[in-house]
């Protein structure tokens, strides 16, 4: 016949520094991707060439619109979760716990606040400086926010 261990769960409270720590990680973790998402919203639209006096037409007109990429959220997400993960193996202690838990705030504010700065750089300059009429091959900001350009 097995016999069966019995193993004492672990106490954890409200007032548990990693508990809190954990706490604060997910709750960072939601402010930074609800600033992101309302942060990473803009839009600008331009013509270019002069309107032709015969016609009436004018160049190519061009609207650009910049929204959050799903794979910054991702990233968050991936953040949280490893973070979670390395402090439910165990093994730790609580400096060593909290420590761990202030690596993953500080990615996920760089990885906020790159992504922003990075997309806003790109979308305020570079769409401008392109002659929409011709073709051009164009880097996008991809992992930073996703920009639709629209001409016509």
């Amino acid at each position: 016949m097995a016999t069966v261990t019995k193993y004492r769960p672990v106490e954890v409270t409200a007032t548990d520094p990693v508990f809190a720590g954990l706490r604060k990680l997910v709750l960072l973790g939601a402010g930074l991707a609800l600033a992101y998402a309302g942060l990473s919203h803009a839009s600008q639209s331009f013509c270019s060439g002069p309107r032709d006096l015969v016609t009436g037409a004018n160049g190519v007109c061009v609207e650009a619109v910049m929204t959050p990429s799903p794979l910054v959220f991702i990233a968050l997400a991936v953040v949280i979760y490893s973070g979670i993960s390395r402090l439910a193996k165990g093994g730790h202690g609580v400096p060593a716990a909290l420590a761990i838990l202030q690596r993953r705030f500080w990615v996920m504010f760089i990885v906020v606040v790159a992504s922003l700065v990075i997309g806003h750089v790109w979308f305020w300059t570079v769409p401008a400086s392109i002659d929409f009429s011709q073709s051009h091959a164009v880097l996008y900001p991809v992992p930073f926010v996703v920009i639709d350009i629209t001409t016509n």
